[in-house]
């Protein structure tokens, strides 16, 4: 809006307000610290859901459900026990180490990858039931250790599940997982 203070917008556009977000300096190292903290978060809850759902889907266990709905169990946990959960962890972490407190940037991408790696799971568990598991089996066959079928054959066609699982997480994170 062209109006000096945020308001509802009544015809005329402006980006005034995108312009004094960029100009204050404050403004800006608060939003490459939240694009900082989004990125850090996003990486670890994808890693790990990466490698929670191929051992699931390689592995098959018996207990995969019991072991899945475990992991996503932040999902429908109240937030004021996954925070209460999350700050008792993280003043353990400080105990040990100063650049892992629930205040410092580490901290809080701790803090939020657990909170969004369960969305980072659904996704990269479906796209991994998507893959025939005769394209793993040929590879296993043909002598593939795991290292090569999980580069060669499985993440090539899982790749497309696993950026849009990094983006959600990072979506998640930005705005503060909702």
């Amino acid at each position: 809006t062209p109006a000096r203070f945020l308001s509802m917008p009544n015809g005329n556009w402006s980006l005034r307000h995108y312009q004094a977000l960029i100009d204050n300096p404050a403004w800006l190292s608060a939003t490459l610290l939240s694009v900082r903290i989004a990125v850090m978060s996003a990486t670890i809850a994808t890693a790990l859901a990466l490698a929670f759902s191929l051992g699931i889907w390689m592995f098959r266990p018996w207990f995969a459900g019991m072991l899945i709905g475990l992991v996503l169990m932040p999902m429908v946990a109240p937030p004021v026990v996954s925070a209460i959960t999350l700050y008792f962890f993280l003043i353990s972490l400080s105990k040990m180490n100063d650049y892992v407190g629930y205040d410092t940037p580490i901290g809080v991408a701790i803090a939020h990858a657990v909170m969004i790696a369960p969305f980072a799971v659904v996704l990269i568990t479906v796209a991994l039931a998507q893959i025939d598991r005769r394209i793993d089996l040929a590879a296993r066959g043909f002598g593939a250790g795991i290292v090569q079928r999980v580069f060669k054959v499985i993440l090539p066609n899982i790749r497309f599940g696993v950026l849009t699982a990094f983006f959600l997480a990072f979506v998640l994170s930005w705005e503060e997982i909702g």
